[in-house]
């Protein structure tokens, strides 16, 4: 198989090495067919430069837009920098930027010190209020369009490659996010995180603000090991005791009694259910409970849905007075529990809290694939690469990659043997229960 002729104009360096030309080239492949590589290279081959320089020559050719997807934010920047290369080198004024969570672009003060979920529900109910100054200054309150000014500062960022902390610092007027938000439209390559693609309510957010369809997309997850716990992760919640009992707390402060005592009754109601299926006596500290047992307790005192509702209710009236609702967060573990039925695990823990015991009840995702098939499936392509993907076929099954399109390849590292040096130290150890001050220290000698 050959490199297209003219890949060269877009790779960003003056060769491309062996094992990379290949992964270039498959790239490439799956691109045009629609297909999904799955791609173990080994660390140094040049994974990001070989998949990107392909995607988006294929991208700009089809219209389409490359999405570059990393495990945490500090990932983004050699993708970036990649980018800029790339740019100048063609001359191609394609634009480019990456998304970060709202809360690190957000100019509150103050919320950077916020849970990630708190503070989702926190910014939904100021914006609904018209109680934010940046959203205010962003778009019109009536219909919600964006503002002259805000349109003007856009226009005047777009068609660059844009970080999305470079467009926090020329922004201190707007919502930061939402003009990010606004740049995805001009983008040709968009940088994210897992988050923002797989989990679904904040793929359609973001998909509806850039005018996207998942076929107008190539997708391409790096370090994609990560992927199945990840997207588990995303799918996962959990109710603890603590956590309702300051939900109870929030009705009695704002003076929702009646709901207030409909709380306590559930909660004696899963205390009862801890007793009931854990033990201490016994060392069963945690139990499988069904969907509808804890839908049934909730029906005692009304519809589910209703129930939920109402709890949104003090939610919202908590969140004009703080930045957190803690029954914020118990109605939306609820939705979680009611909406997600196969592929997950539902279990009542007893944990041991300062001196007593409190309940925890975890829905855990189990099978990554309820999530992720769809984004690899109906996107136009998508390219998954890690140094440690294998065995190849475990994770197209994992992720739910239909066998007939996925592509599976392991790649040669670029190096000669001779180039590595191995070293083995035989004396210590990083096993969880050998971690000690002696062994971090010994460690950190031999480093």
């Amino acid at each position: 198989m050959s490199t297209d002729p003219d890949i060269s104009s877009f790779f960003p360096f003056s060769t491309i090495r062996s094992g990379q030309r290949e992964l270039v080239d498959d790239t490439m492949t799956v691109a045009k067919n629609g297909h999904s590589l799955l791609a173990h290279a080994p660390t140094g081959i040049g994974k990001t430069a070989g998949v990107l320089a392909p995607a988006l020559q294929y991208a700009l050719e089809h219209d389409k837009t490359v999405i570059f997807l990393t495990p945490r934010h500090s990932q983004h920047r050699i993708a970036l920098e990649t980018l800029q290369h790339m740019r100048q080198k063609t001359g191609r004024a394609f634009a480019g930027c990456n998304i970060i969570g709202k809360k690190w672009l957000c100019n509150v003060e103050g919320v950077e010190n916020m849970e990630s979920r708190d503070f989702i529900e926190y910014c939904k109910s100021v914006r609904k209020d018209d109680r934010c100054p940046f959203y205010n200054n962003t778009f019109t309150q009536n219909d919600k369009q964006l503002r002259q000014r805000a349109s003007t500062h856009i226009q005047q960022l777009s068609g660059n490659i844009n970080t999305a902390q470079e467009v926090k610092q020329q922004t201190s007027e707007f919502c930061p996010y939402e003009i990010v938000m606004q740049l995805l439209r001009f983008a040709k390559v968009i940088i994210a995180d897992y988050f923002h693609i797989f989990h679904p309510t904040v793929r359609q957010s973001v998909f509806d603000r850039a005018d996207l369809q998942l076929d107008d997309c190539i997708i391409v997850v790096d370090e994609a090991h990560n992927l199945p716990d990840r997207v588990r992760s995303l799918l996962s919640s959990q109710l603890t005791e603590y956590g309702m009992q300051q939900a109870i707390n929030e009705c009695n402060a704002f003076g929702f009694y009646e709901l207030e005592e409909t709380l306590r009754q559930i909660h004696g109601e899963l205390r009862e259910l801890l007793d009931s299926h854990t033990s201490v006596q016994d060392k069963k500290y945690e139990s499988f409970v069904e969907r509808q047992t804890l839908v049934n307790i909730i029906e005692q005192w009304d519809s589910f849905k209703e129930f939920v509702v109402d709890v949104e209710m003090v939610a919202d009236e908590v969140r004009e007075h703080k930045k957190r609702s803690f029954a914020g967060g118990f109605a939306e573990f609820l939705r979680t529990w009611y909406e997600g039925e196969s592929g997950y695990a539902r279990v009542i823990r007893r944990k041991k809290k300062h001196h007593r015991t409190e309940y925890q009840i975890v829905l855990r995702c189990l099978h990554p694939a309820l999530n992720s098939a769809k984004v690899l499936n109906e996107s136009h392509a998508s390219v998954l690469m890690s140094g440690t993907l294998t065995p190849l076929e475990m994770y197209r099954d994992l992720l739910g990659v239909e066998e007939e399109k996925a592509q599976l390849r392991s790649y040669q590292s670029s190096f000669h043997a001779k180039q590595r040096k191995d070293i083995v130290v035989n004396t210590v150890t990083t096993r969880y229960a050998k971690r000690s001050e002696d062994e971090f220290l010994k460690l950190g000698w031999y480093i």
